[in-house]
């Protein structure tokens, strides 16, 4: 599988004349599909063998030179085919799963980019070569094509001495690889990037806020501020969460509503603030947001948005009438199906942040309880029925209270100044 020196030999098979144009035109193409087919198969690595493939099929009926150039063009994808879909699937390990960054995976990252680089410049010199009616040998690939062209047409001695050849060379390519990538992982790449195991979770986190940031009016004003960093401090001592890791934003708008992000962030907005009648309401908002941060419900809502993508492209990506209405909406109702189970665990853990902190998690309920309804109607909704949602809140929190003594985190003045403060702005406004 090694590609620095695949095209080992050049022979012309025939005079110039003998071969068709057209033959060598089709020669020619099956080399400039698999270039086609290896940029557009860069965020999906089976395009490229999927198009070679359909190439080498068409190719079937052709001449002998026809065939055997459109053979050798689908044998080289192949293992350029797995080594892609290793780095791709890695790729979308750390992008959404969290899975760790490593020097390891730099290593082959380099390592199969050069080689996608080389066997882009092999196949680009084999499909000029052939278009002049020349034969271009590659390493190994030349050889398998060999057999697989003659399967059942040479004789038993051929047959051997070309799997053996094939052998040798199969074996030569992998040490050639696997060696390559051990000299190259000696290096401390995480060192030498300057990168952390958790660097591109970070760097996702960091360009989605930068992105959301733009289009909100954050608040500085400490008075409105510091209360709010009171609640959440409360919250994560008593958890055990590291306050540092927790960044609240406070957003000047009207909208009741409280959001956490990538980043491990906390947006609350202040029509939120003032539609809550007392603090117990706010920390219990708080606490579930904080919920969704801990269980890391943000990455699992990531990954099922992707999953909904790809399965959307697959089942209806024509967009053609009244199918691809009902693939999207088969795709939204599984998918809030799946983020209501997840807004109600957070609703039961933020029940537990707010026991272990003493704050009365009655208020989370009593918020609920004057959020509007979907009824019969929650199906369509990615959150769970408000009033239900009040209902398992006061059932889980009479099971887990015990004998918590519940106290205020804000002294009533310091609650009361906050919201004439945000009155003032919203006024001014």
């Amino acid at each position: 599988m090694h590609s620095v020196g695949l095209i080992a030999t050049a022979q012309l098979d025939m005079e110039y004349n003998e071969i068709y144009l057209t033959d060598r035109e089709k020669a020619s193409n099956a080399y400039i599909m698999s270039l086609i087919a290896v940029v557009m198969g860069l965020p999906m690595p089976i395009i490229n063998l999927i198009a070679t493939g359909i190439f080498y099929l068409m190719s079937r009926k052709g001449s002998e030179y026809v065939r055997w150039h459109a053979t050798q063009a689908f044998i080289s994808q192949i293992p350029l085919f797995v080594l892609n879909n290793i780095l791709f699937w890695w790729s979308i390990r750390i992008l959404l799963f969290a899975h760790p960054l490593s020097g390891l995976y730099i290593a082959y990252f380099i390592l199969v980019n050069i080689y996608n680089i080389a066997d882009f410049y092999a196949t680009a010199v084999s499909a000029v070569r052939s278009r002049k009616g020349v034969t271009y040998r590659w390493f190994l690939y030349g050889v398998l094509t060999d057999m697989v062209m003659g399967y059942g047409k040479i004789e038993t001695p051929q047959q051997n001495s070309l799997l053996r050849k094939a052998g040798i060379q199969s074996a030569a390519s992998i040490l050639i690889f696997a060696s390559s990538l051990t000299l190259m992982n000696i290096t401390d790449w995480m060192k030498v990037c300057g990168l952390k195991p958790n660097s591109v979770q970070e760097w996702t986190g960091e360009a989605i806020w930068r992105l959301t940031s733009m289009q909100l009016r954050e608040i500085t004003k400490p008075d409105i501020t510091l209360p709010i960093d009171s609640i959440a401090g409360r919250l994560c001592t008593a958890n055990g969460i590291d306050t540092s890791s927790i960044s609240i934003h406070v957003c000047h708008t009207n909208e009741i509503n409280a959001y956490s992000m990538p980043g491990r962030r906390i947006l609350v907005n202040t029509g939120l603030i003032l539609d809550c009648r007392n603090e117990r309401e706010l920390a219990g908002v708080m606490a579930h947001e904080l919920a969704h941060i801990q269980e890391q419900h943000i990455r699992y809502n990531m990954q099922l948005q992707l999953l909904t993508i790809v399965v959307g492209r697959l089942l209806g990506g024509s967009d053609i009438g009244a199918a691809s209405n009902i693939t999207s909406l088969m795709q939204t109702l599984t998918q809030n199906h799946f983020v209501r189970d997840k807004e109600s665990e957070a609703d039961t853990t933020a029940v537990r942040y707010l026991i272990k902190a003493g704050v009365d998690p009655e208020g989370l309920s009593e918020f609920m309880d004057r959020v509007d309804s979907y009824g019969y109607m929650e199906f369509l909704s990615d959150h769970p029925d408000s009033k239900k949602r009040a209902g398992l809140i006061r059932k889980y929190t009479k099971e887990h209270k015990d004998n918590t003594t519940y106290t205020e985190i804000l002294s009533p003045d310091t609650w009361i100044e906050l919201q004439k403060s945000i009155k003032g702005m919203h006024a001014y406004h």
